[in-house]
Formats: C-alpha cells, structure tokens, sequence
C-alpha cells in the first residue's frame, strides 16, 4: 500500500473509531426465540429517517416514498416476492397468459374482504388499476406498464389485461408498485384522496389504528383477514428515528423492538452480543452515477478518472466492516442476473486517475445525494480519496428525493451516488431508469444500450434475459457510465423475543413476525 493510500485509510480509520468509542460495549450473547410462532403481543419497530421513512401520505397511488412494508401491512399484495426471487400469488391465487400472449387473465381469492368488511372483488382491482395507470396520477407505475390497453373484469374473481405487444413481465411488475396494493373502493369514495391517504382501508393482514405522517404508524390485527392462522401480531407500531445509534439506545432500553436497515459497523458488532441479527436479502447495490450529458462528464476520460479514484475495497472494510460484499454490475446476490465481476472492471488506481486528471487539465464535480448518514460518510470518503488523485469536489449536496428528481428532470446534476438494482433489473430502481434513454434518472442517451436493454425486458426465458443483461452491463463498464463499489447490504437487528425477521426476502413480511413473549 502506496503513502497516500496509507493516509486516506488512516483518516477513515480514524473516523470509525470516533464512532466505535460512542457505542460502548455489549452484554453477553443470548439466543434467539424459538419454537412455533405464538399469536398476540405487539411490536415497535424504528427505521431510520434516512431510509424509506417519510411518507406525506399512504395512498399507493400518490406516495413514492412510503416504506413498501407499511403498504403490503395495509393493503396486503396481489403478488408477493418469496425466497429465490419467485414471484407467488397472495390475495391472487394465480394467472393465465392468452396462446397469443396479448392479454393475461388473473384470478383472485374468494370471499376476501377489506379491512372495513366490503368485498375485496375483481371490481376493486379494476378501479385500482385503473386509478394507478391514468396518468394524471402522475403513479411512478405507468412507464412500467404501458404496455397495457385495457383492463377488464370476467365475473367476481377475474380480472383480464389486454396489451398492446406481449408483455412477459406483467406479473412480476405488479410487485412493489401501486396495482399491485388495492385499496378498498368505498372507502377512498367516502373519505376523498387525501383524507384516505392519511388513514387507508385495505385487505392486508393489518388495519390503521393512527397516522402521523412522517412520524409514526400504528396499526393493528385485521380480523377480516382472508388468511385466519395471521397475522401473529395484535399490534404494530413503525416509528421514524433519526439515526442508527438513537434508534440502537431505544432498543437497549427496551422502548422498541426492532431496528430496521442498521448499517453502523460498531453498533452490528455489538449488536451481536445483545440482539438477533437477521441480514436483508440484497437487490441492490451502491454507485457513483455519471451525468454523460453535462460537463465535466460527457468526457469519458473524466468519468474514469473519478472510478480509478475510488478505493471502493477500502471503503467497504473501514465504513462498513467488509459486511458488504463485492460488486461490479447493478446487480446484487439476492436479485436475478448477478453478476460478481466483469472484465474491464476499473479498480482503483490512483496514477491512472492522476493522468487523466492531468490530460483533463483539472477535473471538479459536485456530488448529489440522499439524506441516510451513510450516504454521507462514503461521500467524505470519497472527496478525499479523489484529492489524493487531485480531483476537487466542489460541493456534497445532501438532498430531499423531491429535489433530487427535479435535478434529474431538469438534468441540473453533475454526479449522484445512490443505488441501484431491484430483484429484477428491469423493474422498480430498475437499469432502465438510470441508463436508459429515456429512464427519469438517466445521464445517459445510447440507441445501443437502449436495444439490449429492451431485449433484457422482453426475452422469452430467463436465459436470454440473462444473455442481454451480460450485454448490457459490459456497455456500461465500458463506456463509464457509472461506478459500482458493493452491494448494499443492510440488518434488521431485534430482541431476542422477536421471531421471523429473517425470511431471506428484501421486506419483511410482518404477518409472519411474532414475539415468544
């Protein structure tokens, strides 16, 4: 290791164990909760306000921020990601794809209700999918199911999609966006949009109890569930915590129960000691996202000046405990089409970077990000390690999702970090969004990449799929369009009373959470 790489190490060392020394030390370890699930009780559960924490409102149509968990609680989920990425039916009890495959024909459950005890009926999944496609809803679901021409019912129990070519993943598309959480008809007539919003009505394993928005969510068991044997639960209560090590005291104190998405290396340590660890299935994965339509970096040679600058090996063991694991496509391990490595891949090398720099005549960027502590840290990280190569960041613009997305829309950016990734590339944070053409936080035009991506959305088996994607993520690295570091691995950590946090899914899901006592 090279002096100045031995100094940017040493300052992130240092940095750590100013964090480490706040967090004090564990008790003695103590297992988990065992045995059959056991029904009643309550739980607290904290996410930290820089994750999916804040929701304006919980209507599935208008919130884009909401916890998705909180809304398949509420609503419950027509479709449902079980381990493996298998897409299983919930309140759906499957589907039929015409011979032509222009239409798909979805049958739902019999004598499901909502939680206020209407029907939960063909009628009600119509006027949802309807509601969430209208684009003046403005549903970040309608770029992913535009393919969609009309929406039909057939009785009580069937609902019918006619498309306008073949649309394999229409299924799939249904997870974690607004179709696929119905609300009931009912009450969204009576209540109004934005009073429903506040306190919705759905057929999920829980009902509303009370909304403060941004703040705390309690819910409660809902009897007319469709499913008797859950939820386990009579109560839960999320509430929104302002970092990891508020959100670890409350649970040393015992005033909550489980803390969702801790990445603080010090506190999942010493959280081994006191609480059960249950790891979150990962989708997705950290980058440096490059705008390639505004200068600096519309010069490659800028964008790979800044990716050999990035240690992103040093960065994972010292910020993150090498807890996360090594990336170097948008792909992660608990999604389909990961990919560990790639050739070309630009690791770090700092005289690289310095020579570019020097062809560049100089290389200042601003870096934009989301408002997770975490994000934070690795952006300090950063700036300091693209000194070393004599890059100047000029600014770390710590932003709201709101006016991030302005940024992207009126293309007012230089060089995000975020993640990327879903359990299926093409969905949800998808590659489409952040390198297609005409993806909403896209820095990037390419007809070539555009092509392979479309072959990605519409291979006929996952093989070809597979096949595209392998394409895709070689144009990306080639082209430095991005810079990945790791996976984004996070923990939910919980009292050891706490059983079936760890389901090897990227969401919990709470119906199946209980407590021993």
């Amino acid at each position: 290791m090279n002096r100045r790489r031995k100094g940017v190490v040493a300052a992130l060392v240092a940095t750590l164990a100013l964090a480490s020394a706040a967090c004090g030390s564990g008790d003695a370890p103590g297992a988990a909760a065992t045995g059959a699930p056991k029904r009643g009780g309550e739980l607290t559960v904290l996410v930290s306000e820089g994750g999916l924490a804040r929701w304006p409102t919980l209507d599935p149509v208008a919130s884009g921020v909401a916890n998705h968990e909180y809304r398949n609680a509420i609503f419950g989920q027509l479709f449902t990601q079980g381990p493996d990425n298998k897409i299983e039916p919930s309140l759906a009890t499957g589907y039929t794809f015409a011979s032509d495959q222009l239409s798909v024909t979805i049958t739902l459950r019999e004598g499901v209700k909502f939680s206020d005890g209407t029907p939960f009926n063909a009628a009600a999944v119509k006027a949802n999918l309807d509601r969430s496609l209208d684009p003046k809803n403005a549903c970040r679901c309608v770029p992913l199911f535009k393919p969609v021409t009309s929406v039909e019912t057939d009785g009580d129990t069937k609902v019918v999609l006619t498309f306008s070519r073949p649309f394999p993943l229409v299924i799939a598309s249904f997870v974690n966006e607004a179709p696929n959480w119905v609300p009931s008809p009912a009450a969204l007539q009576s209540m109004g949009a934005d009073a429903f919003g506040q306190k919705p009505v759905g057929a999920g394993p829980f009902a509303v109890v009370s909304n403060v928005a941004n703040q705390e969510l309690v819910l409660k068991r809902n009897e007319n569930y469709y499913d008797t044997s859950a939820p386990y639960l009579d109560k839960l209560t999320f509430k929104t915590i302002g970092s990891d090590q508020t959100a670890y005291a409350a649970l040393q104190s015992g005033s909550a129960d489980v803390l969702e998405g801790i990445t603080t290396v010090p506190l999942l340590t010493q959280a081994k000691q006191q609480f059960t660890l249950a790891p979150v299935a990962a989708v997705s994965v950290w980058q440096l996202q490059y705008n390639t339509l505004k200068a600096p970096l519309n010069d490659q040679r800028a964008r790979e000046a800044l990716s050999y600058a990035t240690d992103a090996d040093t960065i994972n063991k010292v910020l993150f405990g090498g807890l996360n694991e090594k990336a170097e496509t948008p792909t992660a391990p608990g999604g389909l089409f990961y990919q560990a490595s790639i050739d070309g891949y630009r690791g770090y090398d700092q005289a690289k970077a310095k020579e570019l720099v020097q062809q560049l005549g100089g290389l200042e960027v601003e870096i934009m990000l989301g408002g997770a502590q975490e994000e934070m840290q690795v952006a300090e990280a950063i700036k300091t390690m693209w000194g070393e190569a004599g890059i100047t960041v000029k600014a770390i613009n710590q932003e709201p999702l709101q006016t991030r997305n302005d940024n992207f829309a009126s293309n007012n950016w230089v060089l995000d970090f975020a993640f990327v990734g879903n359990y299926d590339p093409a969905l949800g944070l998808s590659i489409d969004r952040y390198f297609g053409s005409d993806g909403l936080n896209t820095g990037v035009k390419d007809p070539a990449l555009d092509a392979v991506l479309e072959r990605g959305r519409q291979g006929k088996d996952e093989a070809a799929r597979a096949t595209a994607y392998q394409e895709a993520f070689k144009i990306i690295n080639d082209k430095a369009y991005n810079k990945i570091l790791f996976t984004r691995q996070t923990f939910n950590v919980a009292a050891k009373t706490v059983q079936g946090l760890d389901q090897g899914v990227p969401w919990v899901a709470w119906e199946k959470v209980s407590r021993s006592s």
